[in-house]
C-alpha cells in the first residue's frame, strides 16, 4: 500500500513538471503564449490543485496510528481530488506536448491525429520528462527544484531551431 502512496506523489512531481516547462514558454491555460502573468497564474493554479490533492490524500488515507485505512482512501473526496488532479494533468501535458511538436515541427509518429492525446492519459512521467529535456539543456543549465520554470533565474535564452532546445525568457 506504502507504494501507491508513492505513485501517487510522483504524479505529483510529474505534474509540477509540465508546469514548469509551461512557463519556460509562458503558455496559457489554452495552451497558447501569453504574458508572463497569465503563465504564473496556470502554475500557480496547478501549485494549488497538487496541494488540495496531497490535503485530501494524506489525511484521509492514513488514519491516527498512522496505518493505512482503504476505507478512507476510497472516501468521496480523496477520489474526487485523484479525478481531477488527473484530468488536470492530463489537459495540460496535452496542450504543452501539442505547442513543443508543433514549436520544433515534431510530427506524429504512432496514434496520427491523437498522438498527444495517447500520450498524456498513458505515459505521463515519461512525457514529462521528455518535455523537461527537449527545451532546454541541463548540461548547460542546472535544474532548479524551488523555481517555476525549473531552471535558474533568468538563464540566457538558447536560440534553437527545430532540433536545438530552447528556452523563451521572460
Amino acid at each position: 500500500m506504502f507504494l501507491l502512496h508513492l505513485l501517487s506523489y510522483f504524479l505529483l512531481l510529474c505534474t509540477v513538471l509540465v508546469g514548469q516547462v509551461m512557463r519556460r514558454f509562458n503558455l496559457t491555460w489554452s495552451g497558447k503564449q501569453g504574458t508572463s502573468k497569465q503563465s504564473r497564474l496556470v502554475f500557480l493554479f496547478i501549485l494549488l490543485i497538487i496541494l488540495i490533492h496531497s490535503y485530501y490524500n494524506t489525511d484521509s488515507v492514513f488514519d491516527e496510528t498512522n496505518a493505512f485505512n482503504i476505507h478512507s482512501a476510497l472516501s468521496v473526496s480523496s477520489t474526487i481530488a485523484a479525478l481531477l488532479l488527473s484530468l488536470i494533468s492530463i489537459y495540460f501535458i496535452y496542450i504543452t506536448r501539442y505547442f513543443i511538436r508543433q514549436r520544433y515541427n515534431i510530427p506524429e509518429s504512432n496514434c496520427i491525429g491523437c498522438e498527444d492525446l495517447v500520450c498524456a492519459c498513458c505515459c505521463q512521467c515519461c512525457v514529462a520528462s521528455q518535455m523537461a529535456r527537449h527545451t532546454t539543456d541541463y548540461n548547460v543549465y542546472r535544474a532548479v527544484w524551488i523555481s517555476d520554470t525549473g531552471l535558474p533565474d533568468n538563464p540566457n535564452v538558447i536560440t534553437g531551431s527545430s532540433a536545438t532546445p530552447a528556452v523563451v525568457s521572460e
